[in-house]
This record gives C-alpha cells, sequence and structure tokens, in this order.
C-alpha cells in the first residue's frame, strides 16, 4: 500500500466506526429489588449499558416502577461530553401473575423514539402465543444510513 493511501484509509475506517451505532440486548434476570439495592450489581449493569448506544433490557420485575429512574440517574450522574440517556420501557407482560418489563435505554443525542406500542396476542383458535407480547419500538436517527428504524425484542422460554 501507499504512503499516500494509508492516512486515506485510516480517516475512512475512523469515520466508519464513528457512524456505526452499537445496539445490545441485556438480560439482568429477574431486576428488582435485590439488584437495585446491591451496589456492585448497579455498577456492573450501568458498565455495561454505557458501552451501547441503544440497549434492551428484559426481565425487569419491578412493580413499583423505580428501576428505570433510578438507572437514568446513575447513568446521567456523571455524563461525559453531555451524553445523557432516555427510556421507553413496556407495561407489565405476562402470563397471570408473573409479570416482567422491556426497557429500550438509549443515548439521546443519536436517537430519539418515534413511537412505540405492543404486538398484541390476538389468534383465531389460539388464546396465548407469546408468553410475553413482542415490545415494538420506531427509533428515528439522523446519525445512520437509515433514519428510521424499528426493534421488536421477543423474549422467549
Amino acid at each position: 500500500m501507499s504512503r499516500e493511501l494509508a492516512p486515506l484509509l485510516l480517516l475512512l475506517l475512523s469515520i466508519h466506526s464513528a457512524l456505526a451505532m452499537r445496539i445490545c440486548s441485556f438480560n439482568v434476570r429477574s431486576f428488582g429489588e435485590s439488584k437495585q439495592e446491591d451496589k456492585n450489581a448497579m455498577d456492573v449493569i450501568v458498565k455495561v449499558i454505557k458501552r451501547c448506544d441503544i440497549i434492551l433490557v428484559m426481565e425487569i420485575k419491578d412493580s413499583n416502577n423505580r428501576i428505570c429512574p433510578i438507572l437514568m440517574e446513575k447513568l446521567n450522574r456523571n455524563s461525559r461530553r453531555g451524553i445523557t440517556y432516555n427510556y421507553v420501557i413496556s407495561s407489565r407482560l405476562g402470563r397471570n401473575t408473573y409479570k416482567e418489563q422491556y426497557a429500550f435505554l438509549y443515548k439521546e443525542k443519536l436517537v430519539s423514539v418515534k413511537r412505540s406500542y405492543h404486538y398484541h396476542d390476538y389468534q383465531d383458535g389460539d388464546a396465548d402465543v407469546f408468553s410475553r407480547e413482542p415490545f415494538v419500538v420506531w427509533f428515528q436517527s439522523p446519525h445512520t444510513a437509515v433514519k428510521d428504524f424499528v426493534i421488536i425484542p421477543l423474549h422467549t422460554t
């Protein structure tokens, strides 16, 4: 490779990685009061979330709806370069008394949520196809090649 092309290639590679978006999924496994009160667990959860631009957090089992606000406070407390997180959360989903929630946490400078809804499980001849209905979230990003995209998590048994 010629000496003139090496800096150009390096520049192109750095631009490509700057335009890449890290989309992750994290099953925290029974994310409720006990993990919320465990400082070490919360520190690890925050570190994992900060690696991603959008992250799906599964198995939220907090009936008081306090986990996400607490997580936002920890994520945004010492935000670097003005990077702040926001979130969109599903309602409590599941059969009978066992309920969970999905939450998408995302960097506000990179994406916004246009719309979210649940895919309701109404099938003729079948009372319940999903254990927890899919949570459909429509994102928008001015920083990516695809400006509008939808993510639909499905947590199966």
